[in-house]
């Protein structure tokens, strides 16, 4: 559960190389409107119902914003907005950027943006660069993950696993020579 630090942690960066990219999601207090809205909406971006009194919806997808700046900012918010629909704006009645709160958290994506997934020594796995895509692909590369732990058949084909193969980087560059 380190993201966008797993590499400097486990010293495998030159093998396994991670993009990283802010994404700042916006959190708003729920509207009388909204407060009974029971569904989660995907538009390019996203709008979840309310929980403990707070919707959220985003996100950016920043790829020059620093590792240690974890501000939300206007500009990110108006972005959000910017990604919502007008009909649902207009529902939430235009939502002021400046009164929103938020959060910054990065992804961490592979240059191929397959995520990474397997054993890195005994009793040590990773699965990682899942970038915004960690919802879809969670799960599966968790079943797929704890199936190779327990010695049991996944059912996966051999292109899926060969795909999501951690030292797939390494391999690819030792067959062309980049790497002995």
């Amino acid at each position: 559960a380190v993201g966008a630090g797993l590499p400097a942690m486990l010293q495998i960066g030159e093998y396994l190389p991670l993009q990283l990219a802010a994404g700042q999601i916006s959190l708003m207090r729920h509207r009388p409107q909204s407060r009974a809205f029971n569904m989660a909406l995907s538009y390019g971006g996203y709008f979840t119902p309310s929980v403990d009194s707070l919707h959220v919806f985003g996100a950016t997808f920043e790829h020059d914003r620093c590792l240690d700046d974890l501000q939300p900012r206007t500009d990110g918010h108006h972005h959000n907005l910017d990604l919502m629909p007008q009909g649902l704006r207009q529902f939430l009645g235009d939502p002021d950027p400046v009164q929103l709160a938020g959060r910054v958290s990065f992804r961490a994506s592979t240059r191929d943006r397959m995520p990474a997934m397997g054993t890195l020594s005994p009793g040590r796995h990773v699965i990682t660069g899942l970038g915004s895509r960690g919802l879809t692909y969670g799960p599966y590369l968790a079943y797929l993950l704890a199936t190779r732990i327990l010695s049991l058949p996944s059912f996966a084909e051999l292109d899926v696993l060969e795909a999501v193969d951690w030292e797939r980087f390494q391999k690819r560059d030792r067959k062309k020579g980049l790497i002995g």
